[in-house]
């Protein structure tokens, strides 16, 4: 650089310096003179060229060492902000992945809100339509209570106005389950006996009794048939006396069971036993009737628990026609185990047809009436007298 400044500086004189050659000689003195003052000038400025040069030189070094510097700055704040844009590219790559992922995510649930919303729409919709079906279904249920009370109005109305038959009803059904059980095990007897004793029973019912009495012979051991058999025949005569009695199979064993049939019926079921014997004696419909008869009458007389006065006064009255009383008072008379009944019979006799015109028959069977009073009044004067001596050997 030092060097070019220098030739060009130089240029101008070394062209001017070259003389002619016919005033070289004369002029060669001043010219040494002048050149060397120039070449003096020149050193000079060529010093202070130098001395300018080195000058501009460490400014320029300075200049290029401060442009390094700043350019090195300016790189370094390049870099840095490089390195920032980078990592505010990542960040922005990063938040871009979030956001893209958040705005698939909003969509997505703004899809799903969607989709619910319709369904929601959907739903109230059929709620809406299920309001109106159930409302309408009110409405026919509202209508269909109506009439339900109306029916239970009339079926209370019903049951109020027929509560005998209905009782009768229920009490009919329970009678047959009773006898159901009674088919399947005949010795539950022992336990339903009274259960079915207190009930009204129907002819359709002594086809199922007589089942389970067929049974017990055939299952029950000979220790109990006996006396689940007298529970069976209480509840048949009970029942139906006059049909049962004239079943050959059931025939002689009531026969042998009146003392335990007539222990367990009212007076009222005595006095309607004794009416169905009496009318199918007097028929003759009952082949053994004396038997019966005679039966009877000893178990009215070993049973006291009922009203005996009233009963042995009705198995008078309640033979009704002449010839059959005579009848009874015979069958009496040859029984030694009725004489208390056997008297009330014989004095309610006597008195009603002693001044009556009788048969031969019937005037013996009279005398013998007289006579049983006879006794009966000796037995009571023996009596008096024995209690009045009684009392004259220990006066009070």
């Amino acid at each position: 650089m030092k060097c070019i400044l220098l030739l060009f500086l130089l240029s101008p004189l070394l062209f001017s310096a070259t003389p002619d050659t016919s005033k070289v000689s004369n002029s060669n003195c001043l010219i040494s003179n002048q050149q060397s003052k120039q070449i003096e000038k020149l050193e000079e400025e060529i010093r202070i060229l130098k001395k300018e040069i080195k000058q501009q030189d460490n400014i320029t070094t300075k200049s290029f060492n401060g442009v390094s510097l700043q350019i090195s700055a300016v790189t370094i704040t390049i870099t840095v902000v490089g390195v920032i844009i980078a990592v505010i590219g990542i960040i922005a790559s990063i938040a871009s992945i979030f956001l893209k992922r958040y705005i698939k995510n909003q969509t997505e649930s703004i899809s799903k809100m969607n989709n619910e919303s319709k369904e929601i729409e959907q739903r109230v919709l059929e709620v809406k339509n299920g309001a109106i079906t159930v409302a309408k279904s009110l409405g026919k249920i509202n209508n269909s209570i109506i009439e339900q009370a109306k029916e239970i109005k009339t079926i209370r109305n019903n049951i109020d106005n027929n509560m005998t038959a209905l009782y009768e009803k229920i009490k009919d059904e329970e009678t047959e389950h009773i006898l159901n059980r009674l088919m399947h095990t005949p010795e539950d007897i022992s336990n339903l006996f009274f259960s079915l004793a207190s009930r009204d029973l129907h002819p359709n019912h002594s086809l199922k009794i007589k089942k389970a009495m067929k049974k017990l012979k055939e299952v029950c051991s000979p220790i109990n048939y006996y006396e689940y058999l007298i529970k069976y025949l209480v509840i048949i005569c009970q029942f139906n006396y006059k049909q049962s009695v004239l079943e050959q199979s059931l025939n002689s064993e009531i026969l042998r069971c009146y003392y335990h049939i007539i222990s367990s019926c009212f007076d009222s079921e005595i006095v309607s036993l004794i009416t169905d014997l009496y009318d199918l004696s007097r028929k003759k419909e009952l082949y053994n009737y004396r038997e019966h008869l005679a039966a009877l009458f000893k178990a009215l007389c070993i049973t006291p628990r009922f009203n005996v006065k009233r009963i042995y006064s009705l198995v008078y009255k309640l033979a009704e026609t002449k010839e059959f009383k005579f009848e009874l008072m015979d069958i009496l008379f040859n029984n030694t185990a009725v004489t208390n009944l056997k008297n009330v019979f014989a004095k309610d006799l006597v008195e009603e047809f002693e001044k009556t015109e009788l048969t031969l028959g019937q005037n013996n069977t009279l005398i013998n009436a007289q006579d049983i009073l006879v006794k009966l009044e000796e037995e009571r004067n023996k009596a008096e007298l024995a209690k009045k001596e009684a009392q004259a050997k220990n006066p009070q």
